[in-house]
C-alpha cells in the first residue's frame, strides 16, 4: 500500500496546463495517473488522443473538452468524463476558478 500526494509529483508545464504525473504501474506504463491544473480561461495547447480509454474526475472547477467534430461536453467539481479510446479531444476551463482534474489512462 502507497500514498500518493500529487502535489509532491514533480510538476510539468504541459499541453497548455500544469500536469503532474503520480504514478505509472507495469513495464511499459500499462496505466498512469496523475493531475491537471488549468487556470481560467487557459485550455490545453493541443488537441490529443489518446490509445486507450481516458477518465477525468473534476475536483474543482469547470472542464469543457471540445471533440473534434467540435461537439462539446461540460463537467463540474465532482463528476467524471469518459473518452474512449481515439477520440480526439481539447480540454480547456470556462469558468473564472482554477480546474484541478484526476486523470487516469491505459497506456
Amino acid at each position: 500500500m502507497k500514498v500518493i500526494k500529487p502535489s509532491e509529483a514533480e510538476q510539468i508545464t504541459q499541453f497548455g496546463g500544469i500536469v503532474r504525473p503520480a504514478l505509472a504501474i507495469g513495464e511499459s506504463v500499462q496505466l498512469s495517473c496523475g493531475t491537471l491544473t488549468l487556470q481560467p480561461g487557459e485550455q490545453m495547447k493541443e488537441i490529443e488522443k489518446h490509445n486507450s480509454d481516458e477518465i477525468f474526475f473534476v475536483a474543482s472547477g469547470e472542464l469543457k473538452v471540445a471533440g473534434e467534430d467540435g461537439a462539446s461536453i461540460y463537467a463540474k467539481a465532482g463528476e467524471i468524463v469518459y473518452l474512449p479510446m481515439g477520440e480526439w479531444h481539447l480540454s480547456s476551463n470556462p469558468g473564472g476558478v482554477q480546474t484541478v482534474l484526476f486523470w487516469v489512462n491505459r497506456d
